[in-house]
């Protein structure tokens, strides 16, 4: 997979470092995924939800 550089801006920096002491992780990665995996079940519940709202006869389970 390639990887490319991710730039951030300063208060993008803050909450990384603000996360990264509350959670106790090592380094800015393990506070990154933390956030993005935190982020992704948040936006994969909504669209479920939304998915269980509309009156559409598609099943989904």
């Amino acid at each position: 997979m390639p990887s490319q550089p991710v730039f951030f801006s300063d208060q993008e920096l803050e909450v990384i470092q603000e996360v990264k002491n509350l959670m106790g992780f090592e380094t800015d990665e393990e506070a990154i995924h933390y956030l993005l995996s935190a982020r992704l079940k948040e936006r994969l519940l909504k669209l479920v939800g939304q998915e269980l709202k509309s009156k559409s006869k598609k099943q989904y389970f």
